[in-house]
């Protein structure tokens, strides 16, 4: 799909511009536009925010014991009686202005840093200065004064200077890349591609784009005609479309919208498009032209880094406090049933990219060359196969499945970002190429180690059902409703229903 993109150096970007986390790309420090990737670093911003305030917070307990000793706390409650309220309030609010202030775009430089950092120390200083003076507080030290504010200036420049170097390495690593199909060749996709390759921090990997037999868009690959994006989107891993189609084209852009809706993919295109059900909608800029961007996919950055927060405690958490019911589980397969002790496969996650399950193996070794041996058994309707009398499946395999204890190592895969802890189940390639075209949306969202149909009707014979609830799950998504189904999970589980 391409090289990650490198950050361009110091020297190339002007002294107006600045890399705005709200929109993860250079803009020009006069726009107001959010840029084409709309708010995906916002969780970044207020990982920020909160560092800042621990900075002040931090700043002003060290610089107090510098300045007055142990007695700091005693010296606080003869200046300001209810100092304890006071000083966080102060804190919160001042942080709060700074947001609003837009103090919270990383400059391209530490000189930029400094000056911004230094506006804003500056103006919490005056602040600070001015309530003193009206609440008559004139005994507050000049000196300690002096000394916090110089300290949260540098502490609060380092912060951001770590900030921005966090953001080129991920970008340098291929971290945080969205893949994008562009439709059309002329004028509009040309000042996109433009964009996307002048300002490459914002992660936009070109995977190619569609137009007629013939038509050219320098340095991208034309991977067909429009007429086959569905096809191209089975098999090339596309996280976002770009819809830069003249305006004769538009008539086919409810079409496009319509493939794109049923195989869970985002669209930013620059009209109305009517007919689709479940999306999300909301203005964008593309280029500097407003276009309406539809989401059929959950897009809400804090949510969506609280449920990755959720992921790593939890799944860290159970690691560790499992680790010796995991060890006795792989002890017990060693010894009753020999190597490997962890079965491992390809499975298809997000959007269509492959990664490796892991699981305790619960079937004989050689299970996958008998599959032929069972394949007329399969109880399930559709792209998929389940028997709950498996011939391959141990006696100890069994066990493990009644009590979903084999799907224990998942924890690692969550752990690693392939998985979640709640999503859509991850299917083999060999059911995703047997896929209607509608199964495809439920691919929109990283699978899960539980879901919505597990603790619903875990033995639901039809695919299409169990591809319903799945999608029910991507649209009404939300934290809450993660932590609903992980309550539901346990009891679902201790009724011994996994197969």
């Amino acid at each position: 799909m391409g090289e990650p993109r490198v950050v361009p150096e110091r020297g190339m970007v002007e002294e107006s511009e600045v890399i705005d986390l709200i929109s993860d790309s250079w803009i020009p420090s006069r726009s107001g536009h959010p840029g084409f990737v709309g708010s995906r670093l916002l969780s970044i911003s207020v990982v920020i925010l909160i560092a800042d305030w621990l900075l002040l917070t931090l700043g002003f307990v060290s610089v107090s014991l510098v300045r007055f000793g142990a007695q700091w706390t005693e010296i606080w409650n003869d200046v300001a009686p209810s100092w304890e309220v006071v000083v966080p309030l102060y804190l919160t609010i001042g942080t709060a202005i700074g947001w609003l202030m837009g103090f919270y775009k990383v400059r391209p430089s530490w000189r930029q840093d400094l000056i911004r950092t230094g506006s804003a120390v500056g103006v919490l200083a005056i602040t600070a200065l001015a309530l003193l003076f009206m609440f008559d507080r004139d005994q507050v030290s000049r000196l300690f004064l002096l000394a916090y504010f110089l300290a949260i200036w540098l502490g609060m420049t380092f912060a951001r200077g770590a900030a921005r170097a966090w953001f080129r390495r991920r970008r340098a690593a291929g971290k945080g890349i969205v893949n994008v199909l562009v439709l059309g060749s002329g004028a509009v996709a040309q000042g996109f591609i433009a964009e996307a390759t002048a300002h490459a921090e914002a992660g936009l990997n070109i995977v190619g784009f569609l137009d007629s037999p013939g038509r050219t868009l320098p340095g991208q690959p034309r991977l067909g005609t429009v007429a086959d994006l569905a096809v191209v989107l089975e098999h090339v891993v596309v996280d976002e479309m770009v819809v830069c189609l003249p305006i004769d084209d538009w008539t086919r852009i409810g079409r496009i919208a319509s493939i794109a809706e049923m195989q869970g993919k985002s669209i930013r295109i620059p009209m109305h498009v009517p007919g689709t059900t479940h999306s999300q909608t909301r203005l964008d800029h593309l280029a500097g032209v407003p276009v309406l961007s539809v989401i059929s996919t959950p897009d809400q950055p804090l949510a969506n880094g609280c449920k990755r927060l959720l992921d790593v405690v939890v799944a860290g958490t159970a690691l560790l406090l499992l680790a010796p019911m995991l060890a006795l589980i792989g002890v017990t397969i060693a010894l009753g049933d020999g190597q490997p002790v962890v079965f491992s496969q390809p499975r298809v996650g997000l959007h269509g990219r492959t990664f490796i399950l892991r699981k305790f193996r619960t079937m004989v070794p050689n299970a996958e060359a008998r599959f032929a041996e069972v394949a007329h058994l399969n109880e399930r309707q559709g792209p998929v196969f389940k028997v709950e009398r498996d011939p391959r499946i141990t006696r100890f395999g069994r066990l493990l499945r009644a009590t979903s204890l084999d799907e224990l190592p998942q924890l690692w895969n969550v752990l690693r970002g392939e998985m979640s802890l709640v999503g859509p189940r991850p299917p083999l390639q060999s059911e995703v190429e047997r896929y209607d075209p509608w199964h495809r949306r439920r691919l929109s969202m990283k699978p899960g180690i539980t879901g919505l149909w597990q603790v619903s009707n875990r033995n639901e014979a039809s695919f299409d059902n169990w591809v319903a609830q799945d999608l029910e799950y991507i649209d009404s998504w939300s934290v809450t409703q993660d932590l609903r189904i992980l309550a539901r999970t346990i009891p679902a589980v201790m009724r011994l229903t996994g197969k």
